[in-house]
């Protein structure tokens, strides 16, 4: 939470907790409980989940030559090698596609 002038007075923003929002609208400084959204199971979101851990598995698995190898690529593109890897493995799971080249995994 970050609060702006002394004693809380002028402007606080973010949160208390897992609930309480602090925020600024136009109508003037706000507090309000926030709801928990629910966590639905879909056998989609179980897949996407799944597909995921495996994922990061499989990163944690590669030799520091391999993550280099990533690491070099993914300069190009703004992302780290981890992102990329990650990227990859998830379309290569899905789609059979390998947009960026590189292929070191299973």
């Amino acid at each position: 939470m970050k609060v702006l002038g002394a004693l809380m007075s002028m402007e606080a923003k973010g949160k208390i907790g897992e609930r309480l929002v602090f925020s600024k609208r136009a109508s003037g400084q706000q507090a309000r409980f926030q709801k928990a959204q629910k966590d639905v199971l879909t056998d989609a979101r179980i897949l996407q989940r799944s597909i995921y851990k495996d994922a990061v598995t499989a990163w944690n698995f590669l030799t520091l030559v391999e993550k280099a190898s990533y690491i070099d690529i993914a300069k190009q593109y703004h992302y780290t090698g981890y992102n990329l890897f990650i990227s990859e493995y998830i379309l290569s799971s899905l789609y059979g596609v390998c947009f960026y080249g590189v292929d070191s995994f299973g």
